[in-house]
């Protein structure tokens, strides 16, 4: 069997599809923590828990100002690019939220 007819097993054949659903679903609950945290007193700032998956689990993060909804809608475009040539080493639900929300700290 040859190199061009061998058959390559990826990780995950789904993974960009993956990346694209749950990212969605995670800026959207990123900006109900966002929300929330502002309709609570917390001004422009401070720690967001972003719950993550179908678990409950959340993922805590520190943010210095309100990020926007076009400036969330770009970033996630940036890290949907980013993942197609890096993919995540973990691939599941959890673990591309908390790949995308650091992502999302490191930028802001």
């Amino acid at each position: 069997e040859g190199l061009s007819t061998r058959l390559h097993a990826s990780a995950h054949s789904n993974v960009l599809h993956d990346v694209d659903s749950i990212s969605q679903e995670t800026l959207n609950s990123f900006l109900s923590a966002q929300k929330l945290m502002s309709s609570l007193g917390g001004g422009t700032g401070g720690k967001l828990s972003v719950k993550i998956g179908s678990g409950g689990e959340t993922y805590s993060m520190q943010v210095n100002r309100l990020v926007k909804v076009a400036e969330l809608k770009r970033l996630r475009r940036q890290y949907i690019k980013y993942v197609s040539a890096h993919p995540p080493q973990d691939t599941s639900e959890g673990g591309i939220a908390k790949s995308f929300l650091s992502y999302i700290e490191n930028q802001i």
